[in-house]
């Protein structure tokens, strides 16, 4: 039924007319190296800046977005500004899936070799690698490098699928779109990502800005209002928000911590000279705190080697000793150095910060490969003992643990990183032992528990609680289809039921 304003400031409709659908804060999105940029936005106070090498940011859970996927109505929107316009290249803008299983794709092409020129794919599939809904349309994206507004209009179980640029629909390539596939409301293959593809491939290069998601498809009314002849509104200027499950106005970030931990005994072998195969754990987002614990055991070959045993955390899932690998890091070594004898154990890494405490540069300094540079720590690692890594606040404290971790320490060294905020150390989300050796050594890590403080930065879901907030305070809500009523508080901006 409509919603019908009575006297005395009292609302009658349904409770669907009053509550937003919005996905909350449960699709708030991540930020991994994307920044917020107040300078070159479109709208508002902000954009999302993604850099193209290695910026997105993810949203949600595997079932929050299936709603793109099911079947029903559905609206993407979003402003974009190209910082290039691509030549031979592919970037993804946002996807719930890679083309193999449930979700879908909004991907930019231009490559000479398939006879793409600013060619967009927006793509939908199944679990069966079955094309739901599939469209193409060439030259779609303006060779420029401008703030464009792009929609994107689905209604899969029907046949629907356009797409707008600039509040004007554009023409798909002939015999696209095309149905073949099957709707299914299953959750989707990944979360959301916007600004590459979840595989860690097609960055995208460029700003975002207002963009939405909607369970409902909007009017091409609405859509040209959003445009609003090139200066563009805000998603929120729009009278009918219902239907709006997630909006990201990138107008400002929130920042949140929260603490966990990840612990196994069981015993996993480190394969000799490779990068494959080390002990892997993503704590999901930038440390600040964190302790590290394991046991270790290994061998190694005699002769002139300058392997390493690395137990450290990092911002990038790579070994130490490889082309492209770790810049910026906290971890233990083992080595020999050049053809001596003797063993030289390590254990406080990093690059380009002054180091101080008990930990002191060895004369090898920055000669190791990739301009790592070595500190040798006296209470070193030792085969077969138990290893411990802190980071609290500004100090980092290396622990050797001769009688077991429920006993104290049997030697600890000490080191203050740049500042407490970690920004001489730069993001740091991984957990790692392995890394890869240069010479005959292997290894063996039997026990292993990490604990971390993480701080996500996010940029809020923005999405309305409420579709009816535009009343007096102490405005009377009846919903009809259940008899409650609910009344307004203009403080808090909530509705809150009444006997």
């Amino acid at each position: 039924m409509a919603i019908k304003y009575l006297a005395g400031n009292r609302i009658l409709g349904l409770n669907t007319d009053l509550e937003s659908p919005t996905l909350g804060s449960t699709a708030d999105a991540t930020i991994t190296g994307a920044t917020l940029d107040t300078t070159n936005k479109k709208l508002g106070t902000g954009c999302l800046s993604l850099d193209g090498t290695n910026d997105y940011i993810t949203a949600g859970s595997t079932s929050d977005f299936t709603f793109l996927h099911d079947g029903g109505k559905n609206t993407i929107t979003f402003w974009l500004k190209k910082d290039t316009p691509e030549s031979g290249d592919v970037r993804e803008i946002l996807g719930t899936a890679d083309g193999t299983s449930n979700g879908c794709e909004v991907i930019y092409l231009d490559r000479s070799s398939s006879s793409e020129t600013r060619k967009v794919k927006i793509e939908f599939t199944n679990a069966s690698s079955q094309q739901i809904g599939i469209y193409y349309a060439q030259e779609f994206f303006p060779n420029d490098s401008n703030w464009h507004h792009y929609a994107i209009v689905t209604d899969l179980s029907n046949s629907y699928l356009k797409a707008y640029v600039d509040g004007v629909e554009k023409t798909a390539d002939s015999s696209y779109p095309t149905f073949t596939g099957t709707p299914v409301s299953t959750a989707q293959q990944h979360v959301l990502n916007i600004g590459r593809r979840n595989s860690g491939t097609y960055y995208l290069d460029g700003d975002l800005d207002d963009m939405s998601f909607w369970d409902r498809n909007l009017s091409t009314t609405e859509i040209t209002a959003l445009y609003n002849s090139g200066t563009g509104a805000l998603v929120s200027s729009l009278t009918d928000q219902s239907g709006i499950k997630a909006y990201y106005s990138f107008d400002s970030t929130i920042t949140s911590s929260s603490s966990d931990s990840y612990e196994s005994s069981s015993s996993t072998s480190i394969p000799t000279n490779s990068n494959t195969g080390r002990v892997t754990h993503d704590a999901g987002g930038t440390f600040t705190n964190f302790k590290m614990r394991t046991t270790m055991s290994f061998s190694y070959g005699s002769g002139n080697w300058n392997g390493s045993l690395a137990m450290y955390t990092s911002s990038e899932d790579k070994g130490l000793y490889q082309s492209g690998g770790v810049d910026r890091f906290i971890g233990a070594m083992f080595h020999r150095h050049n053809s001596g004898s003797t063993e030289n154990e390590h254990g406080a890494h990093d690059e380009d910060v002054s180091l101080t405490g008990s930990c002191n540069k060895t004369t090898s300094g920055s000669s190791n490969p990739y301009n790592i540079l070595d500190y040798g720590c006296s209470g070193g690692l030792v085969n077969g003992k138990n290893i411990e890594l802190e980071r609290d606040g500004n100090t980092c404290y290396y622990r050797r643990y001769d009688n077991g971790f429920s006993n104290s320490h049997t030697s600890e060294n000490s080191w203050t990183v740049e500042d407490s905020g970690g920004t001489g150390m730069g993001d740091m989300r991984y957990f790692i032992i392995g890394g890869r050796w240069n010479g005959s050594i292997s290894a063996t890590a039997s026990y292993r528990k990490f604990e971390w403080t993480v701080n996500l930065t996010k940029f809020p879901n923005v999405a309305p609680t409420y579709l009816i907030t535009n009343v007096l305070n102490g405005s009377i809500f009846e919903e009809s289809d259940s008899g409650k009523h609910k009344i307004w508080n203009s403080t808090t901006n909530t509705w809150t039921e009444i006997i």
